[in-house]
């Protein structure tokens, strides 16, 4: 496009300029009546360019430049590479079609009045969606746009991601750990594949609060077996499994903030397992009866300040509401600051109740316990809670196998050069979805 064709000076056909040619008596000279320049062999003139061209082919308007004797080369060697990224752009759609038609191809049609349902009867399961009930699934099409084609793309596109991730050791790669992600980031996969290497950074930063997720280790055990942090094993109106911490059964003079740390990784990780969990949310029930000021200083500002920030942008987990009882007073300033500290969005989902009665209005009194108002002991859902570690207590420790080797992948805030919206793509197309 820029190259000199190989172009005649214009106007160079006077007497003085063929007298400093030098050019012999008697000889020929042609000149061209347009360009007023000395025409030299094989050379035409460019209706386009206003000029004449030495060796002149044509002029080509996808480059804006005729083709001559200086940049004949240059235009072979550009026609062949448009060639060659044709014939590869074809068979790249070629692939993405076939990969496309073997997704369909295995979905198992059924007609809407053939539903099936388990053994029980209970309600149909959906059989694009691999388990999970049609009541779940919906929610999964209406707020994540999830359906067979998107999911399965996706999840194809995230293992080939990671195979070729060099900073990516070890790796889980199954359905169930990789939606954690998609579903979290509502299928952008730039997005997701930035928050699986913050997630793995998290865990290889703060290995003693992270690794070793073992709930028979004997502090964590007394301090579930405390009630400090368990799960209802009841879902609420939404489906939702519903997390209770109890602060004041925490002892801060005899456990540390790692095992604190590790008890919230050990639950949320156990939640995470099951894939309704992934696609509802989490609602969280935080009571601050009895913490104290050893509660607070066992923390220091910066680690407590970095594993709030970084657990809300790395861990794949949607949380979708947080209730707060009896925060006391004095304590409302670590509140204020672990609110400055995580995202406006997870921050106006936080509601502060002042007593039970309050947080019944908002939670189905079924999820609570015994002592909350509703009608299974707390020490009833503990052991029902420890049945459900029990279960995903391998699956969390095979995940200690995961390495990131740098960190240098992961995109921050101070340079982040390019959209990750990932506009333009099929993942990334669904960025500007509101719903949470």
């Amino acid at each position: 496009m820029f190259t000199d064709p190989g172009a005649v000076p214009k106007g160079n056909a006077t007497k003085e300029m063929i007298k400093q040619m030098g050019f012999r008596e008697g000889q020929v000279i042609f000149k061209c009546p347009k360009c007023c320049s000395i025409k030299p062999e094989r050379a035409h003139h460019c209706s386009v360019c206003q000029r004449c061209i030495r060796k002149m082919d044509h002029h080509c308007p996808w480059v804006n430049n005729c083709v001559g004797e200086n940049n004949q080369k240059y235009f072979v060697l550009f026609t062949f590479y448009i060639a060659a990224i044709s014939v590869h752009s074809l068979f790249l759609s070629f692939k993405l079609k076939m990969s496309v038609a073997k997704v369909i191809m295995s979905y198992p049609w059924i007609s809407s009045d053939k539903k099936i349902k388990d053994e029980n009867g209970n309600e149909p399961i959906i059989q694009t969606f691999k388990g999970l009930r049609e009541s779940v699934a919906e929610v999964a099409r209406k707020e994540l746009r999830e359906d067979i084609i998107i999911r399965e793309t996706c999840l194809q596109q995230f293992r080939d991601w990671i195979r070729q991730n060099r900073d990516i050791e070890n790796c889980i790669m199954d359905d169930n750990f990789l939606l954690r992600f998609l579903r979290t980031k509502k299928y952008s996969l730039p997005m997701a594949q930035q928050m699986l290497l913050k997630y793995l950074n998290l865990r290889r930063t703060f290995k003693n609060f992270f690794h070793d997720l073992d709930y028979l280790n004997p502090n964590i055990n007394q301090v579930i077996n405390s009630g400090y942090l368990f799960t209802s094993p009841f879902r609420d109106s939404n489906g939702r499994r519903v997390t209770i911490a109890c602060g004041g059964n925490f002892d801060p003079y005899k456990f540390t903030s790692a095992d604190m740390t590790r008890v919230h990784a050990i639950t949320y990780e156990t939640l995470m397992n099951d894939e309704e969990n992934q696609v509802l949310g989490i609602t969280h029930i935080g009571d601050g009866k009895g913490v104290t000021l050893g509660h607070v200083t066992m923390w220091s500002p910066t680690e407590f300040a970095t594993v709030v920030k970084w657990g809300e942008q790395s861990f794949p987990m949607r949380h979708k509401q947080i209730y707060g009882l009896n925060v006391p007073s004095g304590l409302k300033y670590a509140y204020d600051f672990a609110c400055n500290r995580i995202s406006p969005k997870i921050a106006g989902r936080i509601k502060l109740c002042s007593n039970y009665e309050e947080v019944a209005k908002h939670v189905d009194r079924r999820v609570l316990p015994k002592e909350y108002g509703g009608d299974m002991p707390m020490k009833e859902m503990i052991e029902l809670w420890k049945q459900e570690l029990a279960v995903n207590r391998d699956r969390l420790l095979s995940y200690d196998t995961m390495n990131l080797l740098s960190d240098k992948g992961i995109i921050r805030r101070r340079d982040k050069a390019e959209d990750l919206t990932g506009s333009g793509s099929l993942p990334g197309s669904f960025r500007k979805l509101e719903l949470d």
